[in-house]
């Protein structure tokens, strides 16, 4: 996947089947217009797990890591001033996640933009 070509999409909340429809059709009409852009959609049934897996300290790596090409961990502890063993769990929860990608030259978040979506229960 090419680096920021992609949309990440955050809810919270439960989804029906309806709206996993309404996504599916969305998605289907965008290909038609030509837009191929990847869609990923992450769905957390309370906002405690979302705010647990993106944590202050990992948007920053993330957003970091969009802006700024990254080789190793060692070498975004030093840019990001933080302890090299924190940033390296938190670089395997977001590629275990998918937030995050190791590619051959290093780490890339792979998203051009992140959404949140608060669904009402």
């Amino acid at each position: 996947m090419a680096p920021g070509k992609s949309i990440l999409k955050l809810r919270v909340g439960k989804v029906s089947y309806e709206e996993a429809g309404k996504d599916f059709i969305a998605a289907w009409r965008r290909a038609e217009a030509g837009d191929t852009r990847p869609e990923t959609i992450f769905q957390f049934e309370d906002w405690n797990l979302i705010r647990k897996a993106l944590s202050p300290k990992r948007m920053e790596l993330l957003n970091h890591v969009r802006r700024n090409p990254v080789s190793t961990t060692a070498a975004l502890a030093r840019m990001l001033k933080r302890d090299a063993r924190n940033v390296h769990d938190d670089v395997a929860i977001l590629i275990e996640v998918g937030l995050l990608e190791k590619t051959e030259t290093g780490l890339v978040a792979p998203f051009s933009s992140i959404e949140l979506q608060l669904q009402a229960t």
